[in-house]
């Protein structure tokens, strides 16, 4: 789900819900994102019975906030601001979010990439996925790349992202390899290749 494919009515939702559930909300989100996610149903049921909040708005509410952590990750923090402001969310619940003050501690613990994890990559395959516009929603919803990683173990992860993130992935892979080029026909790696012979 994109931010600007969420109803009003959501995001009021999520405006609304209290502050001290916050962090908890978050954790929970966060758990949802790792490459091998937790159910959360008893964790929901426990929420909704402590707080006497029905579990189908916990499970809306914490959809969403998997969405902002997908953005927040992979924006700079004056555009994810900007992003959320822009759908409906207030200042005073970007205030209370406490993502931007803490981007380093979430990025190193949450979303640094387990390289050895995915040296048993045995294929990647990319779609695209098209929503039909949906006359209830605020704005055109567009198109958003799937990309499918299946390891050798039979486990596959599935990562969406939006065209501009997914060009950005190739230019980058692009220069990785133009790079690795360079480096393997220099004449440094050529005569250390030639010393070890």
């Amino acid at each position: 789900m994109y931010l600007n494919e969420i109803p009003k009515s959501t995001i009021t939702l999520v405006n609304n819900f209290p502050k001290d559930h916050t962090s908890r909300m978050i954790k929970m989100a966060l758990a949802c994102l790792q490459p091998q996610p937790q159910d959360l149903s008893k964790v929901i049921e426990k929420f909704s019975k402590e707080k006497n909040i029905e579990k189908h708005e916990i499970s809306e509410v914490l959809s969403i906030y998997i969405a902002i952590l997908k953005v927040f990750v992979n924006s700079n923090d004056k555009d994810f601001i900007q992003q959320l402001l822009e759908v409906g969310f207030t200042n005073k619940f970007l205030e209370d979010l406490p993502l931007v003050s803490n981007r380093q501690e979430l990025v190193d613990t949450y979303f640094m990439p387990s390289y050895e994890h995915f040296q048993n990559v045995d294929t990647i395959k990319w779609r695209i996925d098209i929503s039909l516009h949906n006359s209830t929603l605020g704005s055109k919803i567009l198109p958003s790349i799937m990309l499918i990683i299946k390891m050798k173990d039979g486990r596959c992860y599935t990562i969406e992202m939006n065209l501009i993130m997914f060009h950005k992935l190739r230019f980058n892979i692009a220069v990785i390899l133009k790079e690795m080029s360079k480096l393997k026909s220099s004449s440094i790696v050529n005569n250390s290749s030639k010393l070890l012979k």
